[in-house]
């Protein structure tokens, strides 16, 4: 995994998005993907001139993490008097997703979990909007969970709590990646996914993914 650390590099000298445009004559909207890890990449002679005007190493500003991880889906349920799906996922390591797939064993849902809600009849509404959270006792007891062995609050608790910027973007993109493009199947042109990482707080952030020209999402 690898993040671009901008938006905090920016806070941190108290510099701003137009001040590094004036300094890099690099574009506004150029700057705001890279800043919002929505590039698909980064050329090197930009990534000088960030680095150049910010007086940083490329060390400084691309975070990498060895060890990232892999998504599963554990459950799915459709609750018929709310006309709301659950989907009950698993974020398992890279490491570990490896050795199960050539020893060819199954995840033992040791790893943390989260759950992904949504109204029927999704595709037509207007505004598309999915919550993404660690999952509630309530909301687990509307899930089939017969094939776990044991539940702990205060693993999922630990990992959504311990998630920097950088990883809130990760987890965000690979929820929208494989949830909700891939398992889910949305293709509408603009699609809101809120995240609500405090099991003690009731408030999401909300980020807004909308296909560009090319038919390709982009996290605004």
């Amino acid at each position: 995994m690898h993040k671009i650390n901008l938006k905090n590099i920016l806070e941190e000298k108290g510099k701003t998005m137009t001040w590094l445009h004036e300094q890099t004559k690099i574009s506004k909207n150029t700057l705001s993907l890279i800043s919002n890890n929505s590039s698909k990449g980064i050329q090197f002679d930009t990534l000088e001139k960030i680095c150049l005007a910010l007086d940083i190493t490329p060390n400084d500003l691309i975070i990498i993490k060895e060890d990232s991880y892999d998504m599963s889906i554990l459950s799915e349920t459709f609750e018929e008097s709310t006309q709301t799906h659950y989907i009950l996922g698993e974020c398992i390591p890279m490491s570990k997703m490896k050795k199960m797939i050539q020893n060819g064993g199954m995840t033992t849902a040791n790893d943390p979990w989260f759950i992904v809600k949504y109204p029927e009849n999704l595709k037509n509404n207007k505004l598309i909007y999915i919550e993404v959270s660690m999952p509630s006792q309530e909301e687990l007891s509307k899930i089939d969970l017969t094939f776990a062995t044991s539940l702990t609050d205060q693993r999922n608790k630990e990992f959504f709590q311990s998630l920097d910027e950088a990883e809130i973007y990760y987890f965000i993109e690979k929820i929208f990646n494989f949830i909700i493009l891939k398992r889910i199947g949305l293709t509408n042109d603009r699609i809101i996914v809120g995240l609500k990482n405090k099991p003690e707080s009731d408030s999401y952030t909300a980020f807004i993914f909308v296909k560009n020209d090319d038919g390709d999402y982009v996290l605004n």
